[in-house]
């Protein structure tokens, strides 16, 4: 794998704001910082800087609606980039250093909908899960992600997928996907705008990735309370 031709590519909204790829050899200079989480409390979060924007581009950024604009960062080398956040536009701000410009954006995976988002919806016993699911990750604008599936076979519900003795869920719909997932021994998170419901204890379905200075990581990473965070910065 190179290590040495870096890649990337982000938008915000409908604005690429910079790329770099086998065939794009120029991109705006940018750096960033993502931190992930399988944490029910935390949020992932992403700190990005744009240096020297055009000022139409950041005309358009600083004016773009939060919690609705999409914010996604892919990045790597030439032989293969990854998708490293994708959440909601939370602050777009300008700064002037001299004569450079920069914008520095903020965005959340899911915050804004574990602070605000409600739900009150009865379900009988009997009714499948999946109806409980579909019903919490639409209070919480994301994707059902694998909520359903997790579900099924705890003591909350039978090997089939339905609830044994019902559940009424009224209140925040963070609060109340909490008090179901600890009355089931599982944990949730949101990642990429989809729930993640996990055992507690448990890891992804996938292939872990080794992070190694041969795989290229820069730094060290470190474990903040229940996030593991990993700073990556793009060439300045």
């Amino acid at each position: 794998m190179n290590l040495f031709d870096r890649a990337w590519r982000i938008q915000v909204g409908g604005v690429l704001v910079s790329q770099r790829d086998r065939d794009t050899r120029a991109g705006l200079d940018c750096a960033f910082k993502i931190t992930r989480s399988l944490a029910s409390s935390r949020a992932g979060t992403c700190e990005l800087t744009i240096f020297n924007p055009p000022r139409e581009m950041l005309r358009e950024l600083v004016s773009l609606p939060r919690r609705t604009t999409p914010v996604s960062v892919a990045a790597g080398y030439r032989d293969g980039a990854s998708r490293l956040f994708v959440g909601d536009l939370h602050l777009a701000l300008p700064a002037r250093e001299g004569t450079d410009l920069s914008v520095t954006i903020t965005a959340g995976d899911g915050a804004h909908a574990r602070r605000a988002a409600r739900i009150s919806r009865a379900f009988a016993p009997g009714t499948s899960v999946d109806q409980a699911a579909q019903a919490l990750a639409a209070a919480l604008g994301v994707g059902v992600g694998n909520a359903a599936r997790a579900f099924r076979g705890t003591r909350l519900a039978s090997a089939t997928g339905e609830w044994s003795d019902g559940v009424i869920l009224h209140g925040g719909a963070a609060e109340e996907l909490t008090r179901l997932c600890d009355a089931a021994g599982l944990i949730w998170s949101v990642q990429d705008g989809q729930l993640l419901v996990l055992p507690l204890g448990g890891a992804l379905e996938r292939t872990a990735i080794r992070l190694g200075a041969d795989s290229g990581l820069l730094g060290a990473p470190q474990i903040v309370d229940d996030a593991f965070t990993i700073g990556l910065v793009g060439p300045a």
